[in-house]
């Protein structure tokens, strides 16, 4: 294979669905760029209890079902973009567990949101560098995921790293529409936090 060919960016994937059950539609697609390989890892879920599926619905479903009792019910739309670095299996690692994490502590989504998305982000890494001490791995990942809850129309972001989550809206009327960034991100560079954090760990 030719060094442009090399260079030039790969569509690792290019999938369009719908939840038509829930009025929200969505795409995805992802670019290897350079890489010999796709270090990232993309996922568009339903994560629910006591929701009824649509049987026209093309989701991944994850439904908490160790409960006797169902302290909450509904849906919320999950979707996440992990950024691979020095391989892909950090970010694989993260795409199945993150969410599985949100389902386990379903009942806790609808009170206490930003300490579950914490708590799934926390343990989820705390796991994966245990797996990735004993073997010897040096895979990293960034993360953006976004949770909607389309029955009161309200969202919640979280990130990690240099991923970014852009909004774009258009109000009736408006000519054209509106975008901004709605993560901070984490590097040195573009976050006084970060770069305060990185020095004080000795960097």
């Amino acid at each position: 294979e030719d060094e442009e060919a090399i260079l030039r960016p790969k569509v690792h994937r290019t999938v369009t669905m719908q939840q038509a059950q829930a009025e929200i539609k969505f795409g995805v697609q992802a670019s290897q760029n350079g890489c010999s390989y796709m270090e990232d890892a993309n996922s568009a879920r339903i994560i629910e209890y006591g929701c009824k599926p649509s049987k026209r619905s093309s989701r991944v479903s994850i439904a908490s079902s160790s409960r006797k009792s169902v302290k909450a019910k509904g849906c919320y739309h999950y979707f996440a973009v992990f950024d691979g670095h020095g391989g892909s299996r950090a970010a694989a690692y993260a795409i199945e567990n993150v969410p599985e994490l949100l389902a386990e502590n379903f009942d806790n989504l609808a009170t206490d949101m930003e300490g579950s998305l914490k708590s799934a982000f926390e343990t989820t890494e705390s796991d994966w560098l245990k797996q990735a001490d004993k073997r010897g791995w040096e895979d990293g990942s960034t993360a953006a995921v976004a949770l909607v809850d389309p029955q009161h129309k309200v969202f919640w972001i979280a990130n990690v790293g240099d991923s970014e989550i852009l909004m774009i809206t258009k109000k009736s009327g408006a000519p054209q529409p509106q975008s901004n960034f709605v993560t901070q991100v984490h590097t040195p560079r573009r976050s006084r936090d970060e770069r305060i954090r990185v020095e004080v760990a000795g960097g």
